[in-house]
């Protein structure tokens, strides 16, 4: 088939910037395989786009027959709208080909976890899989194998906890379905290596000593891996059992299913003519073999297959992607001939300048030269040169007023001669730095906002709230109590909570002398009671050990029962954390602040944006590794119901 528009054509058509060389080599190649190189910052989206638009313009595919697959739901949400907004711009033009609506024939663009899922809804039943099997977050099975772990009949000869176990029996499990190995094939691997470490000649350090420690560690460490197989099958039987399977299974049984029933693949070629596999350096084992077996090996010349990515930019190493699966691609996916695919590359950066890619380049060298070379990147045609500035200063507070200053510069230069503001982000190597450098830019009057779940943690706001939903979950948690009680709607002092607390310890009413074995025994367990806040709000008692204010508002709205139970720590949490009336602004932390604990997301979404003049950047972390003061020990009594209490506090 000749193509009817060349990508300049469309590019005109449809009022869009005509296309470089090596990106209209790209739009436009030939149906078949394509494997594309694409440097950061090189435009690669927008290529991919084009090429869409390119083939449906031309006839090769219609708009419903197209899939794009990659990782995140952001960059599916990206590529699906760019591909639509072409998409819907060529048929404005009149250059659709036939007459069907292309509302009604949509482009089909999802995350590959999410395209695995769908191929075991439809095809599942032949391995046999359940296609109404439910997926598990990741809270969800470290609860589902900690469970199986301490259910576990059998001994275990080791000294870890069923935490570290049961992180072990994840980690294995995960590697195990990445790679495709399945528990019968680890069995007896420990023997082999056992037999080759001892039995292979000695090397020149190893002749008078016998095996090194690491080759030992190696050793055990196998064979600690072999105990967990056990614990993995008991695992996966519960999983089968309730209907549910997580991320690594879930590849897993697609890339099986896959490999072993070639009409699915069929089936999924008559459906789909053009498929983009974005981000394909990131992909691993299992996704290599999935898509391969479905597209690849050679069977269908016309079929529009494009992989795009870049080894410098493979960042899921550590769950077993590989970057050696880019280069892989053209004998993976042959063509019809058994001649690999072809590859071409989009090097010219549209996002940085001369400069800062020669910097770029230089600083990458090493690591493009590993496993799999690739080129160096290019500046755009008419680049202005961009300035680079280092420094090398005497220490971290020097380095952070260096920052502050230059920023500061362009901030308040820009707002001087009523120019747009331009908008700078400052890249931090640890948590413990963002909030410092956010410090000193708002000294200098630059409006600031930290990125990512750590500095999300230091606003007020957010800080209130994961109180109270801490104090909900746990209502002896005395440091989130103490959060909630000091805060602009309860407004207790420091004498209000030493006194509440000295109350706590008066109701703590474990015995000091002749103890039995029993109450000690109750006193060490994990569900024993302990003294905390909301028993001594429960019951206050003498008025005089509080200020005035602060006993007024403390039994203002608790009317609980004397002998405070689990029950009403409930009902105390509830009141502590209920939206009620609002603190008086002179009462406030902060002007900004909410009054209530309850916190309304979109006051701090609209917060956030007041703030986004300059952006500090910090490294992914998890709720539960904030750590919240621990506050005043509390100690343990016994528990006199039969039903366990909730434990106490770290």
């Amino acid at each position: 088939m000749t193509p009817r528009y060349s990508p300049a054509e469309l590019a005109s058509a449809l009022g869009l910037f005509a296309p470089t060389e090596e990106q209209a080599a790209v739009i436009a190649a030939p149906p078949g395989p394509l494997v594309v190189i694409a440097g950061a910052g090189a435009g690669k989206t927008e290529t991919m786009a084009a090429r869409v638009v390119w083939l449906v313009a031309n006839g090769y595919a219609r708009p419903g027959e197209v899939l794009g697959l990659t990782f995140t739901r952001k960059a599916a949400g990206q590529l699906l709208r760019r591909v639509r907004t072409r998409l819907a711009r060529l048929a404005g033009a009149g250059l659709v080909p036939g007459s069907g609506d292309i509302a009604d024939d949509p482009a089909t663009v999802s995350t590959y976890h999410a395209f695995a899922g769908n191929l075991l809804r439809e095809h599942g039943l032949l391995l046999p899989v359940e296609p109404d099997a439910r997926l598990l977050s990741e809270t969800e099975l470290w609860q589902l194998a900690f469970r199986v772990v301490c259910e576990h009949p059998e001994h275990l000869d080791t000294d870890k906890t069923p935490a570290a176990i049961t992180a072990m029996v994840l980690r294995l499990a995960g590697q195990l379905a990445e790679h495709l190995v399945d528990t019968a094939q680890l069995r007896d691997t420990h023997v082999e290596l056992e037999r080759l470490v001892h039995t292979l000649p000695a090397g020149p350090y190893q002749r008078d000593r016998g095996p090194s420690q690491w080759l030992l560690r190696m050793l055990s460490t196998q064979t600690e891996r072999i105990q967990l197989v056990p614990l993995i099958d008991a695992l996966h039987a519960r999983m089968r059992a309730e209907k549910v399977m997580d991320f690594g299974m879930q590849m897993a049984s697609a890339a099986r299913l896959a490999s072993a029933f070639p009409q699915v693949g069929r089936q999924l070629r008559e459906r789909y003519r053009v498929v983009l596999l974005d981000e394909y350096q990131d992909t691993g084992h299992a996704q290599r073999v999935a898509l391969s077996s479905l597209f690849g090996r050679g069977v269908d010349d016309d079929l529009a297959l494009t992989a795009v990515g870049d080894p410098i930019q493979s960042i899921y190493g550590w769950r077993g992607a590989s970057a050696t699966n880019l280069p892989r691609f053209t004998t993976d996916f042959p063509r019809a001939d058994g001649t690999p695919a072809p590859t071409l590359e989009l090097r010219t950066s549209w996002r940085n300048p001369p400069r800062a890619l020669h910097l770029a380049n230089a600083v990458s060298a090493e690591a493009r030269r590993r496993s799999v070379a690739v080129r160096s990147l290019r500046p755009r045609p008419d680049a202005q040169p961009g300035v680079i500035r280092c420094a090398l200063l005497n220490d971290v507070v020097s380095e952070r007023d260096w920052v502050a200053d230059h920023l500061a510069d362009i901030y308040h230069g820009a707002r001087s001669e009523g120019a747009a503001v331009p908008t700078a982000a400052v890249l931090v190597r640890r948590n413990a730095d963002a909030a410092p450098m956010a410090d000193a830019l708002t000294a200098r009057g630059v409006p600031v906002e930290v990125v990512g779940l750590a500095g999300l943690l230091a606003v007020p706001e957010v800080a209130d709230l994961v109180a109270m939903l801490r104090l909900v979950a746990d209502p002896t948690a005395g440091a989130a109590a103490t959060r909630v009680l000091t805060g602009p709607r309860w407004r207790l002092g420091g004498r209000d909570i030493a006194a509440l607390w000295r109350r706590a310890v008066e109701l703590d009413d474990r015995p000091t002398r002749d103890v039995t074995t029993e109450q000690i025994v109750a006193q060490a367990a994990a569900d024993a009671d302990a003294a905390c806040l909301a028993d001594a709000i429960c019951d206050p008692g003498p008025v005089d050990a509080y200020s005035p204010a602060g006993h007024a508002r403390i039994v203002a709205r608790v009317r609980l029962r004397r002998q405070p139970s689990y029950k009403s720590r409930r009902r105390l949490a509830s009141l502590l954390t209920h939206e009620g009336h609002r603190a008086p602004p002179s009462h406030r932390r902060q002007p900004a602040r909410l009054a209530a604990v309850t916190v309304s997301f979109s006051t701090i979404r609209q917060k956030a944006q007041t703030r986004s003049a300059g952006v500090i950047q910090t490294p992914r972390s998890s709720l539960t590794s904030h750590r919240q003061p621990t506050g005043p020990r509390r100690r343990a009594r016994p528990n006199p119901s039969p039903r366990g209490r909730r434990r106490p506090p770290r």
